[in-house]
């Protein structure tokens, strides 16, 4: 943690997020199982909110854009 960057957001807040944009997510079940303890986080973490909530949308099918987005 000594050399991270905080952000003022935690995803820019331009990016249009596509049901078939990128390459799919080899292991869906890592996607699903990395939003679910995001979504658990956000109890404690509301500025994560928006971010977990975007993500999750692309739960079915999710793509290396959406892993990498968050």
């Amino acid at each position: 943690m000594i050399g991270c960057k905080p952000l003022s957001q935690p995803m820019e807040p331009n990016v249009k997020l596509e049901k078939d944009n990128g390459e799919k997510v080899e292991n869906v079940q890592l996607y699903r199982s990395l939003i679910g303890s995001l979504l658990y986080a956000t109890i404690t973490r509301a500025v994560i909110s928006h971010v977990v909530g975007v993500l999750a949308q692309f739960m079915q099918s999710p793509t290396c854009v959406h892993l990498n987005a968050g």
